[in-house]
């Protein structure tokens, strides 16, 4: 009697473990999915709205000085913009996590090895994953050195 009233108690538990379980995966899903929107809805913003303001007040005639102010401001903005850029640019060739990782390090310039020593794992799955990387660009089997391709993915 106590073995099947523990083991209903055990199967009890399971199943609450596997709904909770469920219910974390959809609520996960959904933060990802709202936060690429809002990524992208950022993004946009900026490129359509502060941006060719910028550009006007530059065409309207500004003093030397005042010009290097307007080209930091341009960079101060796409160095804001670049790592979402990245992660939506990489997320978008279907890259997983642990790829776009990889993918960051070798944009870096960070070699396999240290890559490797870094997320603690062989260097062989590193290749792998480089492998893997290539593929989902479309760079398989082309001279195309991965990280100024990674880098050129992310250019505003």
């Amino acid at each position: 009697m106590l073995f099947k009233k523990g083991n209903f108690r055990l199967k009890t538990t399971l199943n609450e473990l596997q709904k909770t379980k469920t219910n974390l995966d959809f609520l996960w899903e959904k933060k990802e999915n709202t936060q690429k929107e809002l990524e992208k809805t950022m993004i946009a913003n900026i490129k359509k709205a502060l941006l060719p303001k910028i550009e006007t007040f530059v065409k309207s005639g500004l003093k030397e000085d005042q010009k290097i102010i307007v080209e930091e401001l341009k960079s101060d903005i796409d160095d804001i913009l670049r790592p979402i850029s990245a992660h939506s640019a990489y997320e978008e060739c279907g890259l997983t996590p642990t790829e776009l990782t990889v993918a960051q390090f070798v944009k870096g310039g960070l070699g396999s090895k240290k890559i490797a020593e870094s997320l603690n794992i062989s260097l062989r799955t590193v290749e792998t994953h480089r492998g893997n990387i290539r593929k989902k660009l479309n760079i398989s089997n082309k001279h195309i050195n991965l990280q100024l391709h990674l880098k050129s993915l992310v250019e505003l």
